[in-house]
C-alpha cells in the first residue's frame, strides 16, 4: 500500500505506514527536528560567545540580523550575559552572543535556549529546548601587564606604589592580581622575607608599600601578575631601588601605558605627575616635547598646554600612522640641572571608521537616529543620512556619495526595487542625504550601501539595515 505523501522523503514505506527516520515524525513524516543547540564557544578576546544550533532555524521569529537575547535564552542564560548583551545572527544556524557589562557567564558553564521560541526554518518543527555547555577558547587571550611606579626610592620617599590600572586583556571583566618577591636562587634573607610577607594577599590594581620595607642602597625586583577571568597570566618585572642619597631630582611619572594607541581624530590628554623627596616649596615647571627617533633632541610640542601639567592634544594634532615619543620634562625651581624626565611612545592610529550612515525614520526633520539596523512600518519615508563621514586627512567635506540597496530576505524579491537585480543602483549625488517616499519597499530586509569617494579618488563603504513591516 502506498504510504502518504511518499513519507515525505523522510522516511521509509512499510505496507502504508512510514517509518520516519531519527529526528523526523508525524504520519508523513514531514514534521521536521526541532534545532538543537550543538556548541558554544567563548572568542579569544573573552568579549563575545559564537553559539550554533543543529539545523536552520526562523531566529526566534526575527527576520534581521539583529535579535533580543531575551528571546533566544532563558532567564538565567540572560542574566550571565551582562547588561545590554547584543545577540546577532550571522546565519539561521549560527549567531553571536557579545556580552554587555557586567558579564558573569564563564566557560564550563551551560546555556539554555527560551521555551517556545525557536523552531526550525519552515515553523513546523517543535520547538527548541534544551541546553549546551559553554568551552573556553582555542587560543585565549592573555593579560599584558603594565605598570606605573618610580624606579628610585630617594630617602625622603616615605612608601612606593605599584599601579597597575593601565593592564589590557581583560575581556572586559575585572583582573585579579598578585605579588611577589623576585629571589635570584630561591632563597630569601631576612629582609626578603619581610618584603614577601608584605605582598602576601595583595590583590587590587593599586597597592601601596612602606619605604622602609626596602634596604637602603638595594635594589629588589618585585613581579606583578594579572589574571583574567579565561584563567590566562600575564606578568611583569618592576625593578626597586632604594637609596640613602638625597634625591635632588624630581620623580616624574606620565600616568599612561609606556605604549600609547591613539586615533588621529580623536582627542587625548597626558598627565604627569612629579615629585620631589622632602619638598619644601619648591616650584615645577613642566615642558612636553616630541621625540621622533629615540635618540634625537626633544622638540617642545606647539599646543597651548605643553607646560603644563596635563597635555591636551586635540583631535588631529598628528597624521595617520604616525610613530614618535612624547617626553615631558619637569625642572625643579627652573633649575636646568634638576630635571627629571619620562616618556611614552605613541602610535596614531587612522580613524576607525570614517564612513558612517544612519537613518532618520519618519519627518526628515527629526534627529537622526545613530543605528544601523531599524524596524518600520511599510507607510513610513525613510531618510538615509551619511553626513558624519570624514577622512582623517579631508577637512573640506566634498564627497561623492554613491547609494545602492538589495534585498537581504526574502532573497526572492531581488534587489529593493528591481526583482530582477542583485542590487539597485540609487545613483551618484554630493547630497549626503537620500530619502524614499513611503511605500517604496516591499516588507523584507534591505541593506543600503553608501559608498563615499573623497577628491583624492579613495573610497570606502558603510551599510545600514532596514526591516520593513507591514502595519497592524
Amino acid at each position: 500500500a502506498a504510504c502518504p505523501g511518499r513519507c515525505s522523503a523522510n522516511g521509509v514505506c512499510d505496507n502504508g505506514i512510514c517509518r520516519c527516520i531519527l529526528g523526523y515524525s508525524g504520519l508523513d513524516c514531514s514534521i521536521a527536528p526541532a534545532p538543537v543547540l550543538t556548541n558554544a564557544t567563548f572568542d579569544g578576546n573573552g568579549l563575545n560567545l559564537y553559539v550554533n544550533f543543529s539545523i536552520s532555524t526562523n531566529r526566534a521569529g526575527v527576520s534581521g540580523p539583529l535579535g533580543n537575547c531575551s528571546g533566544i535564552f532563558d532567564a538565567v542564560t540572560v542574566s550571565r550575559l551582562g547588561s545590554g548583551p547584543l545577540c546577532t545572527w550571522t546565519s539561521n544556524m549560527s549567531l553571536i552572543v557579545t556580552f554587555g557589562n557586567g558579564a558573569t557567564l564563564l566557560p564550563g558553564q551551560p546555556i539554555t535556549v527560551l521555551a517556545n521560541a525557536i523552531r526550525d526554518f519552515t515553523n513546523q518543527s517543535p520547538f527548541s529546548s534544551g541546553s549546551v555547555t559553554t568551552v573556553a577558547p582555542i587560543n585565549p587571550m592573555a593579560p599584558l601587564v603594565s605598570v606605573v611606579s618610580p624606579y628610585l626610592l630617594g630617602a625622603c620617599d616615605t612608601s612606593l606604589t605599584l599601579d597597575a590600572r593601565t593592564t589590557t586583556g581583560s575581556g572586559g571583566r575585572p583582573l585579579t592580581y598578585t605579588y611577589s618577591l623576585l629571589v635570584p636562587g630561591g632563597r630569601p634573607n631576612i629582609l626578603q622575607q619581610s618584603i614577601q610577607a608584605a605582598l602576601t594577599g595583595l590583590s587590587g590594581p593599586v597597592v601601596t608599600l612602606p619605604a622602609t620595607l626596602f634596604p637602603y642602597n638595594s635594589q629588589n625586583t618585585i613581579v606583578v601578575t594579572a589574571t583574567n577571568y579565561l584563567g590566562q597570566t600575564g606578568s611583569i618585572a618592576v625593578p626597586v631601588y632604594r637609596t640613602d642619597v638625597y634625591n635632588r631630582y624630581p620623580t616624574v611619572i606620565i600616568q599612561a601605558s609606556k605604549v600609547l594607541r591613539v586615533r588621529t581624530n580623536e582627542p587625548f590628554a597626558l598627565t604627569a605627575n612629579a615629585s620631589i623627596p622632602c619638598r619644601d616649596g619648591s616650584t615645577l615647571q613642566y615642558a612636553w616635547s616630541r621625540v621622533d627617533n629615540s635618540t634625537g633632541p626633544p622638540l617642545l610640542l606647539n599646543l597651548p598646554t605643553s607646560t603644563s601639567q596635563t597635555l591636551s592634544v586635540p583631535a588631529n594634532t598628528f597624521s595617520a600612522n604616525a610613530v614618535f615619543i612624547i617626553e615631558v620634562a619637569v625642572s625643579v625651581d627652573n633649575d636646568l640641572n634638576r630635571i627629571g624626565r619620562d616618556r611614552i611612545t605613541v602610535y596614531v592610529d587612522p580613524p576607525k571608521n570614517w564612513a558612517q550612515l544612519s537613518f532618520i525614520v519618519g519627518n526628515p526633520n527629526t534627529t537622526a537616529i545613530n543605528s544601523n539596523s531599524r524596524l518600520i512600518a511599510r507607510r513610513t519615508n525613510i531618510t538615509l543620512d551619511a553626513s558624519s563621514s570624514e577622512y582623517y586627512d579631508t577637512n573640506n567635506g566634498s564627497y561623492v556619495f554613491a547609494w545602492s540597496c538589495k534585498s537581504l530576505f526574502p532573497r526572492q524579491c531581488g534587489s529593493c526595487l528591481d526583482p530582477d537585480a542583485e542590487a539597485f543602483y540609487l545613483g551618484n549625488s554630493s547630497n549626503p542625504v537620500i530619502s524614499l517616499p513611503p511605500s517604496t519597499l516591499q516588507p523584507g530586509t534591505y541593506q543600503f550601501t553608501a559608498a563615499i569617494t573623497d577628491k583624492e579618488g579613495r573610497t570606502r563603504e558603510a551599510n545600514a539595515f532596514v526591516t520593513v513591516v507591514t502595519p497592524q
